[in-house]
């Protein structure tokens, strides 16, 4: 499945539809007895490309009735694995997003930063009409709205930088939750460090200091205060290593045993 699936929705639907031998009319009753309502007409224009902003909930309720996660609507997983299918509302996924994805000042972005990233964030989207309106956001983060159209989910997902499945799929947004935190305590801990380290050599010296040594101290200091993260830290940390010396054949005795003496 390309990067771009998840704005060919129509045509998944319709291919999907043509493959499982489910007529419009097939499709109407299922869904009337899931207890979603849609006219028959609706669906043949989704079905055709004629409309193509289907909401939260109906996504859902097509992943469940055809068979397949609502993820791969838009780019992602095909298989519904037990468990893998969301059980929170769109409202309470959206929040976690908010909790996990933080600028490098710690503290979580408000509606209007989100708001003001939108136009950067999808100027690589084909087409026009991706926009979020301040309002719009802080209905989805209350819960006076929990069921967003197909659009507002893809801009959402494009301004922090998750898969769009992330509102889907259980399994990869707890990976991208975990992923998230660990970079955010890394970073949070590297510039306590670098502060310290700054304080304490003048000029070239604070510069010269290795970054493994930073690395194997933010990783103590991760193991100390953020036990549950510390692995994941210093995964993250033994990457950073090797970008910045691709001639090491591994991460080295710091970053693989930050806890020994």
């Amino acid at each position: 499945m390309s990067d771009t699936d998840h704005l060919r929705f129509w045509r998944l639907l319709d291919e999907l539809c043509r493959e499982r031998g489910t007529s419009t009319a097939d499709l109407t009753a299922a869904l009337a007895e899931a207890g979603h309502q849609v006219t028959p007409q609706y669906l043949s224009a989704l079905r055709s490309g004629k409309k193509d902003n289907p909401n939260y909930k109906l996504l859902h309720a097509l992943g469940q009735v055809l068979g397949v996660h609502p993820a791969w609507f838009v780019g992602g997983r095909r298989d519904r694995a037990h468990g893998s299918v969301t059980s929170d509302g769109f409202t309470a996924r959206l929040r976690r997003l908010f909790e996990s994805i933080r600028p490098a000042g710690g503290n979580p972005y408000s509606i209007r930063e989100i708001v003001s990233r939108v136009p950067e964030c999808t100027a690589a989207l084909p087409g026009r009409g991706w926009t979020l309106s301040a309002p719009t956001l802080a209905d989805l983060c209350k819960g006076d709205n929990d069921n967003p159209s197909l659009r507002q989910v893809l801009v959402i997902a494009a301004v922090f930088g998750v898969e769009p499945w992330y509102f889907f799929d259980d399994d990869y947004a707890r990976r991208a939750d975990a992923e998230a935190t660990a970079i955010r305590i890394s970073t949070v801990l590297e510039l306590d460090v670098r502060a310290v380290v700054a304080r304490s050599f003048a000029g070239d010296r604070a510069r010269q200091v290795d970054p493994q040594v930073v690395g194997s101290v933010i990783a103590r200091m991760t193991r100390a205060f953020f036990p549950e993260k510390a692995d994941q830290v210093e995964r993250l940390l033994a990457v950073d290593n090797r970008d910045e010396d691709p001639g090491r054949d591994g991460p080295g005795p710091a970053a693989a045993d930050p806890g020994s003496p």
